[in-house]
């Protein structure tokens, strides 16, 4: 990629380059990773299997594809992929192969701890996998997002559009992983309001920390009550009523009618066209189905014009404010508006690879 001083192309080209090179990046961490588990099969197949005869080799062969399934199922459900766990009625299977193909064991339930080991090893393995390939990624974020922006380019603008990459290349891996919301997604309106920024010369807030964004995809502020839906919380909303003649406007209408004041039962009759006098004899009455029923359908009517009223309400369009302003040196203040953390702040982290320590536990080997 050639860096170039164009901060508002870059900004706007960001969301598909970011894709494209976080796909990837996702598609050969992934294959690393099952690499080494194959790896790893090998030398805990080798060092739980001790022999040479054709049964060990059977047996080996077997322990190595239900470690690898098993190793799969964590490493993909860890980095967000539908993969079906392994089940029970699987464990028992290898443990009835295993004891099919040994001689003599411990205990009769001998080989069902071995299948049932190789299988909880293998899960955690491949869940630790998915979390080094997380951790490689995130770094990979912040070296990528640095080759974007000229050498040069170290003040707030070249900062910004920088942080706004990583940004970007973040959000591609968190959907890839299963980890992002709709909420979280990147948006054109998010895309403008960069650009907005980098115009005005000043870092602004527009992701919090916990990674929504201020402004959501329809260019409105992003409420509580849009975050709480996002996070899955049930019962946010309460359902509309209904806005035709029914029924079920009627019982709701008479409702609201017994338990309003006086004064708003005057206000909606005035509304359903009664004179001002007329409205405070009828706000005096408690029941409205005691009125005539061309004067029932007239403020019915009122109260179902006060509904179109209220649905028809925007929400707040988004409009930066004093209070999203961020101060502080370049990088630290381009980080935060996108509820990042400085990349030169956080201590040098190396991805986790397979070491010694990975290896199986001593007195596991199964002999003839």
């Amino acid at each position: 990629m050639t860096p170039t001083n164009d901060p508002s192309s870059l900004i706007r080209e960001a969301p598909r380059k970011a894709a494209t090179v976080a796909r990837t990046d996702i598609a050969a961490e992934f294959a690393r990773a099952r690499d080494q588990g194959l790896q790893q099969a090998v030398r805990l197949v080798d060092a739980v299997v001790r022999g040479e005869t054709v049964h060990h080799h059977r047996i080996r062969r077997q322990l190595h594809a239900w470690y690898t399934r098993c190793y799969e199922s964590g490493l993909s459900r860890s980095l967000g992929r539908e993969v079906g766990p392994p089940t029970a009625g699987e464990v028992e299977q290898i443990a009835s192969y295993i004891a099919a193909n040994v001689g003599a064991v411990p205990g009769p339930r001998w080989p069902l701890y071995v299948a049932a080991g190789v299988h909880h090893r293998a899960l955690r393995d491949g869940a630790a996998a998915g979390e080094a390939v997380w951790t490689t990624l995130r770094d990979r974020a912040a070296e990528w997002s640095r080759s974007v922006v000229a050498a040069e380019r170290s003040d707030l603008v070249g900062q910004i559009v920088e942080q706004w990459h990583r940004r970007c290349y973040l959000a591609v891996v968190d959907e890839r992983m299963g980890l992002a919301t709709p909420l979280k997604s990147v948006s054109e309106a998010e895309v403008q309001a960069v650009i907005q920024s980098v115009e005005a010369g000043e870092a602004r807030r527009i992701v919090d920390r916990a990674g929504v964004p201020l402004i959501t995809a329809q260019n409105t502020r992003t409420t509580e009550a849009d975050r709480r839906l996002d996070a899955g919380e049930v019962g946010v909303v309460r359902p509309p009523p209904s806005r035709r003649d029914s029924q079920v406007l009627r019982q709701q209408v008479e409702q609201r009618w017994e338990t309003a004041t006086p004064q708003s039962r005057s206000s909606l009759a005035r509304d359903a066209g009664l004179t001002p006098i007329l409205a405070d004899v009828v706000s005096r009455i408690n029941a409205l189905s005691a009125l005539d029923a061309h004067t029932q359908g007239a403020i019915r009517r009122a109260y179902l014009d006060r509904l179109k009223q209220v649905g028809a309400q925007q929400p707040e369009r988004y409009q930066p404010g004093p209070s999203d302003t961020i101060h502080g040196t370049a990088e630290r203040a381009a980080a935060e508006m996108f509820g990042l953390d400085p990349t030169n702040d956080r201590p040098g982290h190396q991805p986790r690879h397979w070491s010694a320590h990975h290896q199986p536990p001593p007195g596991h080997e199964l002999e003839r």
